[in-house]
């Protein structure tokens, strides 16, 4: 006679060995998922810069070589309205606050208040606002070098809705970006330990906050002054 077969259960322990497997694999799976989710909003975020960057090219070429300005300049408008055009993007409360908007950053959370994300550096304005900036810049062909030099970034919630930075407002002996005060303007460590910066000729780059302070107070270097720091 054939005897039949009879699948044999899962026993409790063999359960729980099961259960705990899974439960270790998640746990290693899941820094991993959140890494790659926030990676993903990193590049976005580059996305958004690259195309203000090219909207500031393309604007700074049908206005024979000039900066877009911030709203504080008198008789101007805020690059935030003067690139508009070039990204065929609407002012308004509603538009600034969508998902898909290129002037916010994606990790920036709705009903923050905030209508755009980055700020200009106030060096790269025709402002005469301090000793330290005794030749305002209006135009691209001012800057020594316009790849060395950051154009926009990423602000602190501090600078809620302020279009510039105030670097050459406020800088002494290059205190006004000095990294103390550097890091109340700027989101250094958004995305991943980094923050994501626009350079004048149109590059962008995601630079950790430990190579950014040194460019801070180094002679010479033009990151944020364009003349290079005294």
């Amino acid at each position: 006679m054939v005897r039949p077969k009879f699948s044999r259960a899962f026993t409790l322990i063999e359960l729980l060995v099961v259960i705990a497997i899974i439960a270790i694999l998640a746990a290693m799976l899941l820094p991993a998922l959140g890494r790659t989710k926030q990676l993903a909003k990193a590049t976005h975020c580059q996305s958004n810069l690259k195309q203000l960057g090219f909207a500031g090219v393309m604007y700074s070429g049908d206005f024979d070589d000039r900066l877009p300005a911030s709203v504080h300049m008198a008789g101007n408008i805020s690059w935030v309205a003067s690139l508009a055009p070039y990204l065929r993007a609407k002012i308004s409360a509603t538009s600034l606050g969508s998902a898909t908007n290129t002037y916010l950053c994606p990790i920036e959370k709705p009903g923050s208040g905030r209508l755009y994300s980055y700020a200009v550096n106030d060096f790269l304005l025709n402002m005469v606002t301090a000793p330290a900036n005794p030749t305002p810049i209006a135009r691209r062909s001012q800057v020594p070098s316009a790849s060395d030099t950051v154009w926009m970034t990423e602000s602190s919630e501090l600078l809620l809705n302020e279009d510039h930075f105030h670097f050459a407002g406020r800088a002494v002996d290059g205190a006004g970006y000095s990294p103390d005060i550097f890091l109340t303007q700027v989101m250094v460590q958004r995305h991943l330990g980094a923050a994501t910066y626009l350079f004048l000729d149109g590059h962008v780059q995601r630079v950790k906050w430990q190579h950014v302070r040194p460019k801070l107070t180094e002679t010479g270097v033009r990151f944020i002054h364009p003349d290079g720091n005294p």
